[in-house]
């Protein structure tokens, strides 16, 4: 069975947690299966218990970028068996380099869902912004 995994990226306050919030409470987009959401990063807006529960979620915290393998998530494939996988990755690490590994057989990117939010704190990540467009580019022409 392929499990979409939606992968969220953006800046530090940039509305990823809030964006996937809305997304995981809307009855039309989640149909009560299993979600695993992988917080890369903490922002102002958590994953409290309550909504952890409503929204059928799993919250998996991930503090280093070298925890994010392939074998990592096979593990929780293998341990909470989710319908969909939820990602709010950390705007400081390379995606570039996260899509580049090997994924778990059934896992599918859902790019069409793929979002860069840009917060108030553009002018510290301005450094980051060709890398973000190159990839967006790429992601556009089905390179990737």
């Amino acid at each position: 069975m392929d499990v979409p995994v939606y992968l969220f990226t953006g800046f530090l306050e940039s509305g990823k947690s809030s964006m996937m919030k809305e997304t995981l409470s809307d009855p039309e987009f989640n149909d009560g299966s299993k979600t695993l959401i992988l917080a890369c990063e903490q922002g102002e807006v958590e994953f409290d218990q309550k909504f952890l529960k409503e929204t059928h979620s799993v919250l998996v915290t991930v503090e280093d970028k070298e925890e994010l393998t392939a074998d990592y998530l096979e593990k929780l494939e293998q341990e909470y068996r989710p319908k969909q996988v939820f990602i709010e990755f950390n705007g400081m690490w390379s995606v570039t380099e996260f899509l580049d590994m090997e994924f778990p057989i059934n896992y599918h990117l859902k790019f069409r869902r793929f979002l860069f939010g840009i917060g108030g704190k553009v002018g510290c990540h301005a450094l980051n912004l060709p890398g973000c467009f190159r990839y967006f580019i790429r992601v556009m022409l089905g390179d990737i």
